[in-house]
C-alpha cells in the first residue's frame, strides 16, 4: 500500500512537471518574435533559477540524474504539502484538497494576469 502510494505521488509528479514543460514550451514565442506571454522579467528569471537550481554542477546542462534529482525534491515538497495530516501517505481527500487549491492558485493568477494585462495599456498611454 505504502509502496503503491509513492509511485502515484511520483506520477503525479511527473505528470505536473510534463504538464509544465509542455505548457512552458506551447508558450515560446517563435525565434525572434516578441515575446508577448510573459509579462515583465520575472516570469523568465523564474524559469532560469529553476534551471540554474536544478543545474547541481553549474555546466549550462542538465543531465538526467540533475533532473530526477529536482524532480524528486519537487515531489517530495508536493508531497509534503499535500500530506496535510502528516501521516505519510496520501489519502484520496488529501488528493483531491490539494487539486482543488491548485485550481484556485491557478485561477488567481490567470486573474492577476488579466489584470496586469488591462492596467499595461493604461500606464502606455499615461506616458504619452
Amino acid at each position: 500500500m505504502k509502496k503503491t502510494l509513492s509511485l502515484a505521488a511520483v506520477a503525479l509528479g511527473l505528470v505536473l512537471v510534463s504538464a509544465n514543460a509542455m505548457a512552458e514550451d506551447a508558450t515560446k514565442p517563435a525565434a525572434g518574435a516578441p515575446d508577448k506571454m510573459h509579462h515583465g522579467e520575472k516570469h523568465k528569471d523564474k524559469k532560469y533559477d529553476r534551471f540554474a537550481k536544478a543545474d547541481k554542477n553549474g555546466d549550462g546542462f542538465l543531465t538526467q540524474d540533475e533532473m530526477l534529482a529536482a524532480q524528486k525534491a519537487k515531489t517530495e515538497k508536493m508531497f509534503t504539502k499535500l500530506d496535510s495530516n502528516k501521516d505519510g501517505k496520501l489519502s484520496k481527500a488529501e488528493m483531491e484538497a490539494g487539486k482543488k487549491d491548485m485550481r484556485e492558485k491557478m485561477k488567481s493568477r490567470m486573474e492577476e494576469r488579466k489584470s496586469d494585462k488591462a492596467e499595461a495599456p493604461a500606464a502606455d498611454k499615461a506616458a504619452e
